[in-house]
Parts: C-alpha cells; sequence; structure tokens
C-alpha cells in the first residue's frame, strides 16, 4: 500500500518557504492536528506570525511543532545570510 501525504495532497506546496517581495516576509502553509490549515508568516526578527482567523483555536502535535521550528530557523538563516538594500529599505532574496 502506497503512503499518501495528505497534507500535500490538500496543498502542494504545504511546508515549504516562499519569499513575498512585497511584505519582505517568508510565508508557508502547515495544516494543524484537525489539518486546518496555518497561514503562517516568518518576519526578519526570527519570529512567526500564525494566521488563525475564522478559527477557534489550534491543535498542534509534536511534528507540526517541529516543522514549524524547522521552517522558522530556515527562514531566518536566509534573512542573516541575505544581502540587504538599505536605499530601498528590503532583502535582496531570489
Amino acid at each position: 500500500m502506497e503512503n499518501i501525504n495528505i497534507e500535500t495532497e490538500l496543498l502542494p506546496e504545504a511546508g515549504k518557504l516562499s519569499f513575498c517581495q512585497e511584505s519582505q516576509t517568508f510565508r508557508s502553509v502547515l495544516f494543524d492536528a484537525e489539518l486546518d490549515p496555518l497561514e503562517c508568516t516568518f518576519l526578519s526578527d526570527e519570529t512567526v506570525l500564525i494566521n488563525t482567523t475564522g478559527l477557534e483555536y489550534v491543535q498542534l502535535d509534536e511534528d507540526t511543532l517541529y516543522k514549524l521550528l524547522g521552517l522558522l530557523l530556515n527562514a531566518s538563516s536566509q534573512f542573516e545570510n541575505a544581502d540587504y538594500d538599505y536605499e530601498q529599505e528590503k532583502f535582496l532574496i531570489a
């Protein structure tokens, strides 16, 4: 029997970081234990904002917490290693 990752079946880009030039943040979507999508925004100050609009609560399991931490560390590392354009006040991330 083939193992299926339900999260990537629901949203193929789930768990992957992407950089938003406009907001100068990294973004990703994770799913909580009940498969509610959580829009995560990773900021340059090594923090993450989790959009819980429309949810009464969020239930995170150990696996999701490790995924969140991994994404936060990855985003923080990319911010730290990125060049910064002080004139335009933005990170230079491709």
